[in-house]
C-alpha cells in the first residue's frame, strides 16, 4: 500500500522526499488499520537481519497487530485467540509460539526495550549518566510518533484507551514494568559493583523506569491537543528534558521551589545540602561496594570449600568401590568377573 520507498536522508511521511503512504483509514475501521500499518511494516528493514529471521519478526508483528485492533473494536475480554488465529491464518498453537500470554499479543515489546536498556547502561561511555543513556533509549522511541500522519492519530490514541481501560492489560503492564526495572536495577549494580539489593541501585532504577510514566502522560497530553510530527516530537523533547533534569540534579531543586524559598541564602544552602548528601551517597556506596564484594568473595570461598568436599567424598566413594572390585565382591568385581 505504501507509494514510495524512502528517502536516502531519512526524511519522514508528508515530507518532501520522503516516504508517503496511502491514506489512513477513517476512524473506527479496524480492518483498514490492520491492512494500512502493514504497508509501513513492510519497509522496515533491520540491518544485517535475514530472510528467516524478517519472516519471523513479520509474523509476530502480524499476529500482534491483527490482536490489538480486533481488542480495539470488539473489546479484549471479546476476543479469543481463537479469533486471532483464524483472521491471521495461522493455528492456536502458532500464536502461542510467538506469544506466551494474551496480554502480551498487545505488550509485544519488552523483551526489546529491555535489551534496549540494559545495554544502554551497561555500555555507556564514562561521561554519560544512566540517565542520559536511559533518555537516549527513549528518544528512539517516541521518533516513532513523529512519522504518524495527522489522518492516523485516531489509531494511537484507540490503543492508549485500549490499556488504560482494560485491566488485565494495565495489570500486565505494571508486571512488565516490574520486570523491566530489575533488569536496569541488575545492571546499575553490576557497573557501580553493588548487591542488585542495595538501596541505591533500587531508588535510581525506580526514577529512571519513572520517566516512561513521564513520556506516556505527555504523549496523551499532546496529541490531545493535537500536536503531529516535528511539533509532537519537540514537545516530548522538552518534557522529557526537563524531567530528567530534575533526576540529574536531584530534589534538592523542586524542594526550594515548592518551598518558595529563592533567596541566594537559600540556593547557597541548598547547594551546601546538595554537597553533603552526594559525599554521604558516595560514602555510602563505597562501603556497600565493599560490603558486597566481601559477600561474593565469602560465597566463592565457601563454594570452593563444598567442591572440595565433595571431590574429597567422591574419591572416597570411589576408592571404596575399587577395593571391593578387587576383592570380587562389589559391582565392578561382579562385572571384572563376568568379563574374566
Amino acid at each position: 500500500m505504501a507509494s514510495s520507498t524512502p528517502s536516502d536522508d531519512g526524511r519522514g511521511p508528508g515530507e518532501p522526499g520522503g516516504i508517503t503512504f496511502d491514506a489512513p483509514p477513517a476512524p473506527g475501521d479496524y480492518a483498514g488499520a490492520v491492512q494500512w500499518i502493514a504497508s509501513v511494516r513492510d519497509l522496515e528493514e533491520r540491518p544485517g537481519e535475514g530472510l528467516r529471521e524478517r519472516k519471523k519478526r513479520l509474523m509476530r508483528q502480524e499476529i500482534s497487530d491483527a490482536a490489538t485492533w480486533m481488542f480495539c473494536e470488539r473489546g479484549y475480554e471479546n476476543v479469543r485467540v481463537a479469533d486471532i488465529a483464524a483472521a491471521v491464518g495461522v493455528s492456536e498453537k502458532t500464536v502461542f509460539n510467538y506469544f506466551p500470554t494474551k496480554e502480551s499479543l498487545v505488550l509485544d515489546k519488552e523483551d526489546d526495550l529491555t535489551a534496549a536498556l540494559v545495554g544502554a547502561l551497561r555500555d555507556r561511555e564514562p561521561g554519560t549518566s544512566p540517565t542520559q543513556a536511559v533518555v537516549a533509549v527513549m528518544k528512539e522511541q517516541w521518533l516513532e510518533f513523529s512519522t504518524v500522519p495527522p489522518e492516523a492519530l485516531w489509531m494511537v490514541q484507540a490503543v492508549g484507551d485500549l490499556l488504560r481501560d482494560t485491566p488485565a492489560l494495565r495489570a500486565a503492564e505494571q508486571a512488565m514494568t516490574n520486570r523491566m526495572t530489575d533488569g536496569v536495577v541488575a545492571a546499575l549494580a553490576e557497573n557501580a559493583q553493588l548487591d542488585p539489593l542495595d538501596p541505591e541501585p533500587q531508588i535510581v532504577a525506580q526514577a529512571l523506569m519513572g520517566l516512561w510514566h513521564v513520556v506516556r502522560v505527555s504523549a496523551d497530553r499532546h496529541l490531545g491537543d493535537g500536536l503531529v510530527g516535528a511539533e509532537l516530537s519537540a514537545a516530548l523533547d522538552a518534557d522529557i528534558a526537563r524531567a530528567s533534569r530534575l533526576l540529574e540534579t536531584g530534589l534538592w531543586s523542586f524542594n526550594l521551589f515548592a518551598q518558595g524559598k529563592r533567596t541566594q541564602r537559600a540556593s547557597q544552602d541548598a547547594a551546601k545540602a546538595m554537597e553533603d548528601a552526594r559525599a554521604q551517597v558516595q560514602k555510602a556506596m563505597r562501603e556497600a561496594r565493599e560490603v558486597w564484594r566481601s559477600a561474593r568473595q565469602l560465597h566463592a570461598e565457601v563454594t570452593r570449600e563444598q567442591r572440595r568436599e565433595q571431590q574429597a567424598a567422591s574419591r572416597e566413594r570411589w576408592g571404596r568401590g575399587g577395593r571391593g572390585g578387587r576383592g570380587g565382591g562389589g559391582p565392578r568385581g561382579g562385572g571384572g568377573a563376568g568379563r574374566g
